[in-house]
């Protein structure tokens, strides 16, 4: 998809973006307390917070982090972004939105 796109994680699928998808399947899974959304620029991060809203989160809160120039750099951001109290990290491109509930727990 890349070059044919603007945004995957923004393209819709069955009605919703790939990222709601991703969302969703976390959600479902029970395994999930929080959720830190690394964002690329401001123009993404708002398009993102508009499907937060949009999305039942249960009450789960949603941390920002900005990325960094590489897929690592921006891992590492979130990472260090985490309170010393989390215990277990998912990561998960939410470009990717067959993630199953299965696979989550």
């Amino acid at each position: 998809m890349q070059g044919t796109v603007e945004d995957k994680i923004l393209t819709p699928l069955a009605g919703l973006p790939l990222i709601g998808h991703s969302f969703n399947a976390f959600l479902k899974s029970g395994t999930t307390d929080q959720f830190t959304i690394v964002y690329r620029d401001a123009l993404q991060k708002s398009a993102l917070e508009t499907i937060v809203t949009q999305i039942e989160l249960k009450n789960t809160p949603v941390h920002w982090v900005q990325g960094g120039s590489e897929r690592q750099d921006s891992v590492y951001k979130a990472l260090i972004a985490q309170s010393e109290s989390c215990e277990y990290v998912f990561i998960h491109d939410g470009a990717r939105p067959l993630i199953t509930i299965r696979a989550l727990q």
